[in-house]
């Protein structure tokens, strides 16, 4: 059973990171800066993001990262 569960784990991770990747946020120090992501760091909490200008963020903390467009990513278990 702990076999079959850390396979979804890891699968719902996949999908995850797939529809997030590219997706535009910004950081709450900067709210006029946009920025894509381009990893999730599920262990660490964090996500790596990636500027116009192509200068790569590592490691930015999720509480201090907001999504631009939030209504594109509602997760209907947040309610």
């Amino acid at each position: 059973m702990r076999k079959h569960t850390n396979s979804s784990k890891i699968a719902f991770r996949a999908v995850l990171d797939w529809l997030f990747k590219g997706t535009e946020v910004y950081r709450l120090s900067e709210p006029d800066r946009i920025l894509k992501t381009l990893k999730i760091n599920w262990d660490t909490q964090t996500t790596d993001l990636k500027d116009k200008a192509g200068t790569v963020f590592r490691g930015i903390p999720w509480t201090d990262v907001e999504f631009v467009h939030p209504e594109d990513y509602h997760i209907p278990e947040d309610d």
